[in-house]
Order: structure tokens, then C-alpha cells, then sequence
């Protein structure tokens, strides 16, 4: 998407200051995806003025490089009798949740504006079967729900945490509108069932 981006004397030119100016600090060539961000992350550049979501654009082709390369986690045991209310819930362990000011991983870069920027959560996994990379556009209530549930609470709790900043009938169609997601999680193979 970089490469699509930028134009063929700017693209060359990141690549070329990156190598003359950079000691690589891992023999495994997939991981300096991961250092030509971070140079560029540290290092203000003329091109970061022009495209300000470049810094979020490299992250997002990082994120995905990182977790497809990312070594096996063992899978908790999971079980689909369960309540999303009421039990813990089995995650994807191999996934990495980020934030981006910009909507990279929602939309074409060459549209991009500053009127875009925002915060922007993106779920980030690699599916257990086919080893296939899967993003997923949260708000940050979700992404806050999913962290939390990750660390062993249950849905209740987190709504239970919320009962005296939201109205009875916003908490309802929020608990039901949570629950459709977490079905949708599972449909994409995030959520493995509940934990057993």
C-alpha cells in the first residue's frame, strides 16, 4: 500500500536512507519490515509532512507482517456451550489489537485527508487454520470490551462497570449490540467459544 502510495523517486528515497543510514539489528530479513517503521516512526521527514498517515500506514503493513510471522501460541481449550454475558470467553491468542489516527485499514491511502483523523482501533489476528491475517475495524468501546474479556472478565462485569454512566435502555441495546459483535467474532474464528 506504501508503495502504491508514494511516488517512485519518494519510495526510493525512503528506501535508500533507510539502508545507508540504518544497522539492521536482526539477521531475519521479514523483520526489517519492522525497522524501516520504527526508523521512519523516529526520523521527521519532509514525506511525513506531505502524508501525514504514513507513520499509521507502515504500522498497519508491520502489523500484518508481524503477526503472520508471529511464532505459535497455544489455543485455550473452548467449548460453544456457553453465554457471552455470563462466561469466560476463548480468544484467538495469536492476534495484536492497534491504534491508528488514521483510517489506513479502512480506506484507500491516495483518499486519505486530515479530516480523517481520529482514533481508530484495529483488530489484527491470524486465523488458526489457514494462517490467514484478518483485520477488524473496532470503536473503542469494543476494543475496550475485548481487552477486557481477554483478561478473564465477563461481559456482565463490563457492563455491570458502566450502569452509572449510561441509562437502562442505552445499556440494553449496548449489551445486545456487544453480543451481535461477539458473534461476529466468532463467526470470523477471533472468538473460539468459551473457555473450558
Amino acid at each position: 500500500m506504501t508503495a502504491n502510495l508514494l511516488e517512485a523517486g519518494e519510495l526510493d528515497r525512503l528506501v535508500n536512507d533507510f539502508f545507508t543510514d540504518h544497522k539492521a539489528q536482526s539477521p531475519q530479513v521479514w523483520k526489517l519490515a519492522g525497522e524501516f517503521f520504527g526508523y521512519w516512526k523516529s526520523k521527521p521527514d519532509a514525506l511525513m509532512g506531505k502524508y501525514p498517515f504514513l507513520p499509521d500506514l507502515l504500522a498497519f503493513e508491520w502489523i500484518e507482517i508481524e503477526v503472520f510471522m508471529m511464532e505459535d501460541i497455544p489455543y485455550p481449550g473452548a467449548s460453544d456451550n456457553g453465554d457471552y454475558l455470563a462466561d469466560p470467553v476463548a480468544f484467538n491468542p495469536e492476534h495484536r489489537i492497534i491504534r491508528v489516527e488514521y483510517p489506513v485499514h479502512i480506506k484507500n491511502a491516495k483518499r486519505i485527508t486530515m479530516a480523517d483523523k481520529n482514533d481508530y482501533y484495529i483488530l489484527v489476528f491470524r486465523e488458526q487454520v489457514s494462517g490467514k491475517v484478518q483485520f477488524i475495524d473496532m470503536s473503542a468501546y469494543l476494543t475496550l470490551v475485548i481487552e477486557n474479556m481477554i483478561n478473564g472478565l465477563t461481559l456482565s462485569a463490563i457492563l455491570n462497570e458502566l450502569k452509572a454512566q449510561v441509562n437502562e435502555n442505552d445499556l440494553e441495546e449496548l449489551s445486545t449490540n456487544t453480543v451481535e459483535f461477539l458473534h461476529t467474532l466468532k463467526a470470523k474464528k477471533f472468538i473460539l467459544g468459551f473457555l473450558v
